[in-house]
């Protein structure tokens, strides 16, 4: 069985920056906390390296230990603002896709051509697919009121082969299209 496990994006421009940047803090960060432990270490063993016969002095492995709880904190710590800054982009990015899409749909239910700006809508698979059918739907209504003003005005005018020929555009014209990417 041949069953890869693939990346699922919902949407690949915000997520992947996203990820660049959550990678590049925790390097960032990983980085500076070896360097602090180290020179940490290298402190308490200087510090305590002339005073081995002194009996007051506390363990190398509490000294050791304590630096290394203080480094897991504040890791943990930028950790968590991290991702809540980040949920933070995420959900403005999100909201803005679903304030579209609602006031898109709205407009649809309404049976309005007049739909929302795309001017700050994400560029996401969903919006694309649905600017180019209110482009569709925009263009089908154009060509429907140019075969509807083309019928004849009055009854007088009326002959049979051009009412069916119109009639035949308009039908055509009315159905509805499948989605072309």
């Amino acid at each position: 069985m041949n069953n890869r496990r693939k990346i699922k994006y919902v949407d690949r421009n915000i997520q992947g920056s996203l990820m660049v940047l959550l990678i590049t803090l925790e390097v960032i960060m990983i980085l500076v906390a070896l360097i602090y432990i180290y020179t940490s270490f290298n402190q308490i063993f200087e510090d305590s390296i002339y005073q081995i016969h002194k009996s007051n002095q506390e363990p190398f492995y509490q000294q050791f230990l304590i630096v290394i709880f203080w480094v897991v904190i504040i890791m943990s710590v930028i950790n968590f603002i991290a991702l809540i800054i980040a949920n933070a982009f995420w959900l403005k990015h999100i909201n803005k896709i679903l304030t579209f899409l609602t006031k898109t749909m709205s407009a649809i239910k309404n049976l309005s051509l007049k739909f929302p700006s795309v001017e700050n809508v994400p560029q996401h698979d969903l919006t694309k697919q649905l600017i180019l059918w209110q482009n569709n739907e925009i263009e089908r209504a154009k060509t429907t009121n140019k075969l509807i003003s083309a019928l004849p005005q009055t009854i007088d005018e009326l002959d049979e082969k051009s009412l069916t020929e119109s009639l035949s555009k308009l039908q055509q014209q009315l159905r509805f299209a499948s989605f072309k990417n």
